[in-house]
């Protein structure tokens, strides 16, 4: 036939509300991690004259790697023994 329909399933996968359940707390602890950065830090680095994404590579990122860390561990916590 020309115009044969195929009707397409949604196929529910059994890691996906391991997956949505582990994203959140991730994406919290990542956001506080950089809301936690010293504001004098990323002065300091325009007043040097730093490109934006100088002072993200230099001085966010090292400054919230701490939380970014603890927020991959507690999600990996979260699939392993879930």
């Amino acid at each position: 036939m020309l115009f044969e329909s195929q009707e397409h399933s949604v196929k529910f996968e059994p890691t996906t509300p391991i997956l949505s359940g582990t994203y959140f707390p991730t994406v919290i602890a990542t956001y506080g991690g950089v809301n936690n950065v010293d504001r004098n830090l990323i002065r300091m680095g325009q007043s040097f004259g730093l490109s934006w994404f100088s002072i993200v590579r230099k001085i966010i990122i090292p400054g919230a790697l701490p939380a970014i860390l603890s927020g991959l561990e507690s999600q990996l916590q979260l699939v392993l023994f879930c």
